[in-house]
């Protein structure tokens, strides 16, 4: 799936795991492809090096760096049009459209209110996880089913 994270994803995801952790995984176990920008990766790494999470430099440096090379890269346009007025969110709804993604995973009130922008739904890390879950149950049974209708005609 094509996914754009923000940076508090990629922060909740560093400090303390849980659902956002799950997503990044999914990101460096190939199963979803992460959309960036040079900017959105500079905010990840601004935000993962704030003082306050005391976060060895070090591990900072590889995660992003290992963030940075799963990414693909989008190229917004300069200008992007949107609904929400919250200019800094804007970087991840225009990289969404850019890169053509399907979500946009979030911790952010503000991006989070707008639920869907264009063909590209807005969900926290648990809604994300949730709906893959129910997509990917979907798709092992859409599998099985030829097998299952072929035991039950025998």
């Amino acid at each position: 799936m094509k996914i754009v994270v923000d940076a508090s994803i990629v922060v909740s995801a560093f400090i303390l795991g849980g659902e956002p952790r799950k997503v990044i995984e999914r990101v460096f176990n190939c199963v979803d492809k992460l959309y960036v920008t040079k900017e959105i990766l500079a905010e990840f790494t601004d935000a993962v090096n704030r003082p306050k999470f005391c976060a060895d430099a070090d591990e900072t440096k590889s995660y992003i760096r290992k963030i940075a090379l799963k990414g693909r890269k989008a190229t917004p346009p300069k200008r992007s049009r949107n609904r929400n007025g919250n200019t800094p969110d804007n970087k991840y709804i225009a990289c969404g459209a850019a890169g053509n993604a399907a979500y946009i995973i979030s911790g952010d009130a503000h991006l989070l209110e707008l639920k869907q922008y264009e063909n590209i739904r807005i969900l926290t890390a648990k809604e994300y996880l949730e709906t893959m879950s129910k997509l990917e149950a979907y798709f092992r049974a859409s599998e099985a089913l030829p097998s299952i209708l072929e035991m039950r005609n025998k």
